[in-house]
This record gives C-alpha cells, structure tokens and sequence, in this order.
C-alpha cells in the first residue's frame, strides 16, 4: 500500500483522542492516506479546520512507521509543535518537519518554492480570507 491509498477508519480512537463522539464521525467521513502528501495538502483541504488536530493525531498513527521514529517524531514535535489555530502556518510547519525527517534519514530536503509549487499553498488564500 502506498500514500496515495485511501483508508478508512474502522477502529475506535486512541487513548487520549481529542475529539469528541461527533467529531470522530465527522472525521470517519474524511478519509485519511498516511504520508507526507496528506499532511501537506491537509490545510486546504479540511473544510472543517476544527477538526485539524483530531485528525493529525489519527494521521500520525497511521504515517509514523517505528519506535524509533516515534521517538524522533516527539522530539520534532517538542521542538517545534504543530500550529493547529493557522491553515497556512500548519502548511508550513508540514514543510519544516518533512525537511527535518528527511535530513535525519539522508534523504532531500524541498526548498520553499518547490514544495510550494508541489503542494500549491496558494490554494489556502481561500480559506485564509474567510476565516
């Protein structure tokens, strides 16, 4: 299975989830694909942005892979948490720690124009303007 697979959620939610009954069947609705791509394209595609850090949550269940790189991924969180109050900020932040998984892992790092041209942040304003 690869990112671009779609899966649905068929499992109750984890200890500690921040949703409430009603936001996890809103969520259940918005199918999630673990991978950087969804992270990425997540803030102008939730239309309900309430729902932002349920659904990162549920995310990275899905997308960290091992122990090890939960470790790291805490580490990455601590350092520089999500900014779940702002769509483009969280777009950014998506950048950042995809930049810093990759570097830890030897693998390229995206300048800010290409992950831009890729992930198309200009598709934010939309939402930007009406929040």
């Amino acid at each position: 299975m690869d990112n671009h697979d779609q899966l649905s959620i068929s499992r109750p939610p984890p200890s500690g989830w921040v949703g409430s009954e009603s936001t996890r069947n809103t969520l259940y609705s918005f199918e999630i694909a673990p991978g950087w791509e969804s992270l990425h394209r997540i803030a102008s595609e939730l239309t309900d942005w309430s729902l932002i850090a349920a659904w990162f949550q549920e995310w990275e269940l899905r997308s960290v892979p091992c122990g090890d790189c939960w470790k790291h991924w805490r580490e990455l969180k601590q350092t520089d948490p999500p900014p779940f109050g702002n769509r483009l900020a969280f777009y950014w932040w998506s950048h950042r720690a995809h930049n810093a998984v990759a570097d830890r892992i030897g693998n390229p790092v995206w300048s800010e124009q290409d992950f831009d041209a890729e992930y198309g942040g200009y598709e934010l304003m939309g939402f930007i303007d009406s929040e």
